[in-house]
């Protein structure tokens, strides 16, 4: 098993920290950027976009029936683009691994909808006196999102290649277009922050 690939088993299983299990912070970018960075070999590159993706998640939390996007596996999909077999620069990589984020939010309103299926049925067999075995309903539906996460990051990684090479030859305006959005991320990480602090001028 290559790096790229542990570290996307690994991500799937630190992102149950977002709100299914332990909350412990260790799913923020800030943390888990430079942490998942030093393991794929830059610890740097990391660091910078656990921070972007930190500063444009600050006002973003799954409260109740909100599900934004994931900004944890929205920076490990970055990270395994740009530090796994793809190599894909950092400024194309950025907006995919938003764009992974977005797709996670898609699969965990759909992981949301069949649990509250399963709530209902865990009410009616402790009403009607039987065991619903809760331990391993709990470790089921945790595994089972871990797993899916790890396919969706699975999925990121596959299509880095033809990613990277679709990158490669676009157009010089369009790959200049990428880096400078990603020269103004901190710019609009920072509107972002300004925004959850609900600053008025």
């Amino acid at each position: 098993m290559t790096p790229a690939w542990i570290a996307a088993a690994a991500a799937a299983i630190v992102e149950l920290d977002v709100a299914s299990a332990g909350q412990v912070m260790i799913s923020r970018p800030i943390v888990l950027g430079p942490a998942l960075g030093a393991f794929l070999g830059d610890a740097v590159t990391g660091a910078v976009l656990g921070v972007f993706y930190e500063l444009f998640s600050l006002g973003a939390t799954p409260v109740g029936g909100r599900i934004p996007l994931n900004v944890t596996v929205a920076a490990a999909a970055a990270l395994l683009l740009a530090l796994g077999p793809a190599r894909l620069p950092a400024e194309a990589a950025f907006p995919a691994g938003l764009a992974a984020g977005f797709a996670h939010a898609r699969l965990e309103a759909l992981m949301r909808t069949r649990r509250r299926a399963l709530s209902s049925w865990t009410s009616a067999t402790l009403a009607a006196g039987r065991d619903p075995k809760l331990r391993r309903v709990v470790f089921s539906e945790l595994s089972l999102q871990a797993a899916g996460t790890f396919v969706l990051l699975a999925a990121v990684l596959v299509a880095g290649g033809p990613l990277a090479e679709v990158f490669t030859h676009a157009p010089r305006f369009a790959q200049a277009g990428f880096k400078a959005g990603l020269a103004f991320a901190p710019l609009i990480a920072l509107s972002s922050l300004v925004h959850s602090f609900r600053v008025v001028s």
